[in-house]
């Protein structure tokens, strides 16, 4: 199962100070994860600059190599670029309202208590191309802001 931190560093910071303070934060989450969870992160936990093409095409690079247990993605996916947006979206405002459950799983409970778990591998879609370039349209900028906030 893949996991995702997205920070958004001061840009007044040096890249070495970003760099190390990256490094810093991931090791005080695997060291809270640790002692509170006995959770380890495992050797291919990696740190990315998204705004760095080098290091951004990496990342999509090592998401297109999955686990035996995590589903390949769907390279027939046909939905229209702002189709797959919207999803994204509303997947992002679920997260929002998910709670955190006593197995550690996220999960949304609905008006009826019938459990909705969410669904992550959506945000996936996010590495394509012309789904980047939908997202970067200035109305869904502001729809992502909205959902964000």
């Amino acid at each position: 199962m893949f996991h995702y931190i997205f920070l958004k560093l001061e840009p007044a910071l040096s890249d070495a100070d970003k760099d190390g303070l990256v490094k810093e934060i991931g090791s005080q989450i695997a060291d809270a994860m640790n002692r509170n969870l006995a959770l380890k992160f495992n050797n291919k936990t990696g740190y990315y600059r998204l705004q760095r093409d080098n290091e951004r095409e990496q990342l999509r690079t090592s998401i297109k190599r999955v686990s035996p247990d995590e589903p390949l993605p769907d390279e027939d996916d046909f939905r229209e670029p702002q189709e797959r947006v919207d999803e994204i979206f509303k997947e992002l405002n679920m997260f929002k309202l998910a709670e955190l459950r006593t197995d550690f799983k996220y999960g949304l409970i609905d008006d009826n208590h019938i459990e909705r778990p969410l669904a992550p591998e959506i945000l996936n879609d996010v590495f394509d191309e012309q789904v980047t370039e939908k997202i970067n349209d200035i109305a869904n900028i502001r729809d992502l802001l909205a959902t964000v906030h």
